[in-house]
């Protein structure tokens, strides 16, 4: 293990978790990713993953959000994709209900079906492009429900008023979470 590893090892090991402390270990990350991918130590890209979201869990949420696209990519690189795509699900997770990014939301819950696709993850995808009700999101809903159907090993309606009216549900859903 070279020394920019070690000291990316030691930074994550580290009690602080503020600004700083994650810019350091950004700024040690992109340093090391080079040698740590072209070495293919899958032990070490996990530990690292690992490290990753641990930092996270006791970050502020804006920072762990930072910290949990790192640690998925190593996962994922490490090999472990259903580590890689809870890291991914965490990210999506934290940016729909935390922080109030639905486009990141998205991405993030994307990259966990392209890593591991499960009925669930896909279904909190469909409720996000529901939500966000922007152009062509309705077609992209449905698409996915179909994939989560194929999926779950269950045939989809094919006309449209299914659609809306899930689409209504979930509004519907999330205004009682509101007003709650």
């Amino acid at each position: 293990m070279d020394a920019k590893t070690q000291g990316l090892l030691k930074a994550l090991k580290d009690p602080g978790r503020d600004q700083a402390a994650l810019e350091a270990i950004e700024g040690l990350l992109e340093e090391s990713r080079a040698a740590l991918t072209s070495a293919a130590d899958p032990k070490t890209l996990l530990e690292l993953s690992e490290l990753l979201e641990t930092w996270a869990k006791g970050a502020s949420n804006e920072l762990a959000a930072r910290a949990l696209l790192p640690a998925a990519e190593l996962a994922r690189d490490g090999g472990d994709k259903a580590g890689a795509a809870e890291a991914y699900r965490r990210l999506g997770e934290l940016r729909a209900k935390s922080l109030g990014d639905p486009d990141g939301a998205i991405d993030a819950f994307e990259a966990a079906i392209r890593t591991s696709p499960s009925v669930e993850t896909i279904g909190r995808l469909i409720d996000l492009y529901t939500l966000r009700g922007g152009e062509g999101d309705a077609e992209k809903a449905s698409s996915w429900e179909k994939r989560r159907s194929l999926l779950a090993g269950v045939l989809v309606p094919e006309d449209t008023q299914w659609v809306t009216a899930r689409a209504e549900l979930v509004r519907a859903g999330a205004e009682a979470e509101v007003t709650a």
